[in-house]
């Protein structure tokens, strides 16, 4: 082997593993983001933190393209190292992300996962069942959605009904 695919080798490796690294948004808007800023107290007094860029996951509830761009209703979660949102049944309350442009809303549907960056713009008030709900409205600067998790089986070998169980030779 000689030098010169020593060196290739190495910097594919690095490239490699520096991949794994990344994050879904992009390093400049991480650097600027507010990590400790919750939606629970942007709702409570949105003032204090308009125009403050923050980053939050969750999970999709709802999306309607408007004039104005598609407006995402998300259910926030925590967020991972990846900050993709975890399975978890904790929730700092909804929230409204507004993206200027088009998003098929079938494929950012109910159930799906995200993770937004954007800039605090204020609350909004609207109907959520028989209640008034605010909404901390956020203007998207970059968006991720996630692919579905696929679900394994959580024994890996094949199931046998009880009449169907193999020979038991097979098994000495």
């Amino acid at each position: 082997m000689n030098n010169a695919s020593k060196v290739l080798g190495t910097m594919l490796g690095v490239c490699l593993i520096c991949s794994g690294c990344a994050t879904v948004i992009s390093e400049t808007v991480l650097s600027k983001a507010s990590r400790h800023v919750s939606v629970t107290a942007v709702r409570e007094a949105s003032e204090n933190y308009k125009g403050q860029l923050v980053i939050w996951g969750g999970e999709i509830v709802g999306a309607k393209n408007r004039e104005e761009g598609t407006t995402i209703e998300i259910l926030q979660k925590p967020t991972n190292r990846s900050l993709r949102p975890k399975e978890v049944d904790v929730s700092g309350g909804r929230f409204l992300a507004i993206y200027d442009g088009y998003l098929d809303v079938a494929i950012y549907e109910r159930g799906r996962e995200v993770t937004v960056a954007g800039q605090i713009q204020g609350t909004r008030v609207l109907p959520l069942g028989e209640i008034e709900y605010r909404y901390p409205v956020i203007d998207v600067e970059e968006i991720h959605l996630w692919e579905p998790i696929k679900e394994t089986a959580e024994y890996p070998y094949r199931y046998y009904p009880h009449r169907y169980y193999p020979p038991p030779w097979w098994y000495w």
